[in-house]
C-alpha cells in the first residue's frame, strides 16, 4: 500500500508542482487533431448555401494564427531580474502595498521575483541560467509575455467561436438540403416510414455520419465559454492590478485578518465581562485568556515563519521549484 502512495504522491507532485509539458501536450492534441479532424470532416461541405469557400481560407488562417500565439506565449521571455541593479528599477515602477509586501521584507531580488511573478514558477532564475528557446517545460507568464498570453486567449475565444458557429451553419445546410430532397426517416421499431424532424437530423447527422465533427463542434463550444469565464477574470486582475499570485494571496491575507479580528474582539468582550472575584490585591489581576484556539493561531503563524526561512536559506533553483 505504501509502495503505491508514493507512486502517486510522485505522480501527484510532478503534475502539480513540477515544471512539466503536460498542458503544452494537451494543448497541441487538441487544437491540431481538432482542426485536422474539421479539416477533413467539414471542409468538404463548403461552399454551401451559408457559407463560401473563402471560410477554408479565414478558418486556416486564424488557426495558424493561434499556434503562433502559443509559441509566442512560451518562447517571449517573461521578464528576469537578473541582478540587484535590475532590482532597483522594478522596485521604483512598483510600489510595495506596505502590506502584502514591505519594503523591508521584499528587499531581495527573490521577493521581488515572487512579487511579480503571474504562476507558481514567478519569473526566471535570477542567475543568468539559459533556457531552452522553446520553453515548453512550463508556460512561465511574467510582465513581459502577459500581452501575448492575453493575445492567445482573445484568438481562442475566436476561434472556438468560429468553429462552432461553422459547425452549426454547416449542420443546418446539410438538413435543409436533405428537407428539399423528401427526406424521410424509417422507425426501426415500427418500419413506418416518418416526415423527419429536427431531432431526427440532428442524431442522424451527428450520430450516424459525422460523430467527430459533432464532438469537435462540442469541444469548440465548451472551451468558448470557458474561455470566455478565464478571460474575465484575468481582465478583473487587470482592472485590481493584480497578479493572479497576488489575488490568491490577499484572500488567504483576509480570512487571517477576518480571524484576527473575531479574536480581538472576543477577547474585548471577555475582558470588558470579566470581574474580580474579591477586593484583594491578587484576585485583581485578570487571568490569561484562551479565545478561539489562540495558541494554534500562534503555531500557525510561527510554521509560516519557519517555512519562509526554510525557503530563503534554498538554493535558489530549489526555492524556485
Amino acid at each position: 500500500m505504501n509502495f503505491f502512495m508514493r507512486i502517486f504522491d510522485g505522480i501527484y507532485t510532478y503534475v502539480a508542482y513540477t515544471p512539466n509539458p503536460l498542458i503544452q501536450i494537451f494543448y497541441l492534441v487538441v487544437a491540431v487533431g481538432g482542426f485536422i479532424i474539421f479539416f477533413l470532416d467539414g471542409f468538404k461541405y463548403l461552399p454551401n448555401q451559408y457559407m463560401g469557400s473563402i471560410h477554408k481560407v479565414t478558418g486556416s488562417l486564424l488557426i495558424f494564427v493561434c499556434y503562433y500565439s502559443f509559441y509566442l506565449a512560451c518562447t517571449v521571455d517573461p521578464g528576469v531580474i537578473s541582478d540587484s541593479k535590475q532590482a532597483k528599477k522594478v522596485k521604483r515602477k512598483y510600489e510595495f502595498d506596505e502590506v502584502m509586501y514591505t519594503k523591508e521584507s521584499s528587499a531581495t531580488p527573490a521577493r521581488l521575483r515572487s512579487r511579480l511573478g503571474r504562476s507558481t514558477a514567478a519569473l526566471q532564475p535570477l542567475r543568468g541560467e539559459v533556457r531552452s528557446p522553446l520553453h515548453l517545460a512550463e508556460l512561465v507568464v511574467g510582465v513581459n509575455n502577459y500581452k501575448w498570453f492575453l493575445l492567445f486567449l482573445f484568438l481562442h475565444i475566436l476561434v472556438c467561436l468560429y468553429a462552432t458557429i461553422a459547425g452549426v451553419l454547416i449542420f443546418y445546410s446539410e438538413m435543409e438540403k436533405k428537407n428539399k430532397g423528401g427526406a424521410k426517416f424509417v422507425n426501426t421499431k415500427t418500419n413506418e416510414v416518418v416526415s423527419a424532424t429536427f431531432l431526427m437530423h440532428v442524431r442522424y447527422f451527428f450520430l450516424n455520419e459525422e460523430k467527430m465533427l459533432g464532438m469537435v463542434i462540442i469541444i469548440a463550444f465548451a472551451m468558448f465559454i470557458m474561455l470566455v469565464m478565464f478571460v474575465s477574470y484575468h481582465l478583473q486582475l487587470i482592472m485590481a492590478n493584480e497578479t493572479t499570485n497576488e489575488s490568491f494571496k490577499r484572500d488567504d491575507m483576509k480570512r487571517r485578518l477576518e480571524r484576527e479580528m473575531k479574536i480581538i474582539k472576543q477577547l474585548i468582550e471577555e475582558a470588558e465581562a470579566w470581574k474580580p472575584a474579591s477586593s484583594r490585591p491578587e484576585d485583581q489581576l485578570m487571568p490569561p485568556i484562551n479565545v478561539d484556539k489562540i495558541p494554534d493561531a500562534r503555531k500557525e503563524a510561527a510554521a509560516d515563519e519557519e517555512i519562509l526561512r526554510v525557503q530563503e536559506a534554498l538554493p535558489e533553483q530549489d526555492r524556485q521549484a
